[in-house]
């Protein structure tokens, strides 16, 4: 499967496509880029190389992305914590 790669200043993959691309190549269908997070390999020499360490750190980077609150759900847990404040203020009532 001939697939064309966008590559950053570094030669890593930042996206992949049919048509259009920094280099082509011709990879097969059950090649294991395509089960992967594509952003953890790198183009050398007309290859594509696993980075172990470069694949960690995006899922680190992913998984504290997904961990922030959102507005709402501070605004939530505000609401909440002053009930409770209210609450403890008229003797628990």
């Amino acid at each position: 499967m001939v697939v064309y790669l966008d590559l950053d200043d570094e030669n890593y993959v930042t996206g992949y496509g049919s048509d259009d691309g920094d280099a082509k190549l011709d990879l097969p269908k059950d090649h294991k880029f395509f089960d992967s997070v594509v952003e953890a390999w790198k183009y050398v020499d007309g290859e594509l190389i696993f980075d172990e360490e470069r694949y960690s750190k995006i899922i680190d980077d992913k998984e504290k992305e997904n961990s922030k609150l959102t507005p709402e759900e501070i605004n939530e847990m505000a609401i909440l914590e002053l009930a409770m404040v209210i609450s403890e203020m008229k003797g628990g009532k």
